[in-house]
């Protein structure tokens, strides 16, 4: 049980730990290279964030249905 625990934090920290990064590297790009102001970039970033979020839940959760509906 309390390995379990271990692992699922480490998975956990690492996720938000990739999540950050791209965040600020879409974010930096966004504001050094495209020349847009910060704020509204940081908007578009989460924006885009939740957007593909979503987007990978539903097709994870698909396919979880897809692969139950098979096995009944």
């Amino acid at each position: 049980m309390r390995k379990n625990f271990a692992v699922e934090y480490i998975s956990y920290l690492g996720l938000a730990a990739l999540i950050f990064a791209m965040n600020t590297l879409i974010l930096r790009g966004m504001v050094e290279a495209l020349n847009i102001n910060a704020y509204l970039a940081k908007i578009i970033t989460e924006v885009v964030f939740i957007y593909s979020i979503i987007l990978l839940c539903k097709d994870i959760w698909f396919l979880q249905r897809k692969r139950d509906c098979k096995r009944e």
